[in-house]
């Protein structure tokens, strides 16, 4: 069974016009949180997967095998998004 870390849980908003964002603003608002977070080591988990599921996006980064292979640790970073009001319900890291 995967540990997760919570290590922020943060509550914000952004500007998206009706929270009707596209996948490329979803991703850019992600990134600039989590490089604020978690430093630019962040830049290495692309692509970033976006997910839509029910009242929420999921926003994630992926696994580089090469990363993993020569430093034996993973896990990357997630944001959670609620649709409605476009409002950040969470921000972690899995390890």
């Amino acid at each position: 069974m995967k540990k997760i870390i919570f290590i922020f849980i943060i509550t914000t908003f952004f500007n998206c016009s009706k929270c009707n964002c596209s996948e490329s603003e979803l991703i850019s608002l992600a990134e600039s949180k989590w490089i604020k977070i978690y430093g630019n080591h962040v830049l290495k988990m692309k692509p970033y997967v976006i997910k839509s599921k029910d009242s929420i996006w999921i926003i994630k980064g992926t696994l580089n095998p090469k990363n993993v292979k020569k430093t034996r640790k993973g896990g990357v970073p997630y944001m959670i998004i609620r649709k409605s009001d476009c409002e950040i319900l969470r921000i972690y890291h899995t390890k």
